[in-house]
């Protein structure tokens, strides 16, 4: 069993935390959700400088919206040299190529617990015969889910919620 989240908001903690494969207390998570949402400009964003400032790691984000890229730059200035911003396509095919990064992408939270329609982040473990293995830090497991779903979800989070697709990972 993996590191199960907290709070309602330490979904994007508790991936970023599973790339250190160290275990993560409630008081880490707690201090990352706090620095996200102590950040004016985005959750996101306060949670990434945390992690900078606390990890010392690199980070890539691979970002859909072109004007959200634009955003995070001006949001991230000061720490540029860490995090690294690309745009690209936020797909089921990207997700397959980049697997072996196992790269966290913004999904909807409908459509892996019963719940509104919410940001949820979710880690990418592996990708084989149509399904990705999936470390989901809501249930604090790992789970097979057909790649259409996540096909479904990542769309969703474009169309439904309008927040921009995105995909972190960290750059070793």
């Amino acid at each position: 069993m993996r590191y199960k989240q907290t709070t309602s908001d330490g979904c994007l903690a508790s991936c970023l935390f599973d790339y250190d494969n160290e275990h993560c207390t409630k008081k880490d998570e707690l201090n990352a959700v706090v620095a996200g949402l102590s950040e004016r400009d985005d959750f996101l964003c306060g949670t990434l400088k945390w992690f900078v400032k606390e990890r010392k790691k690199k980070y890539v984000i691979c970002v859909e919206f072109y004007n959200y890229i634009t955003f995070l730059k001006s949001s991230l200035k000061d720490h540029l040299d860490r995090i690294k911003i690309i745009h690209d396509f936020i797909s089921v095919e990207l997700l397959s190529d980049i697997k072996h990064l196992r790269p966290i992408v913004r999904a909807d939270s409908y459509d892996f617990f019963p719940s509104p329609h919410y940001p949820h982040f979710v880690k990418i473990l592996d990708f084989i015969d149509g399904y990705f293995l999936i470390y989901d830090p809501w249930y604090g497991r790992e789970y097979r889910i057909p790649a259409s779903n996540i096909s479904y979800s990542i769309d969703s989070v474009r169309r439904k919620l309008s927040f921009s697709p995105l995909v972190i990972w960290t750059e070793e």
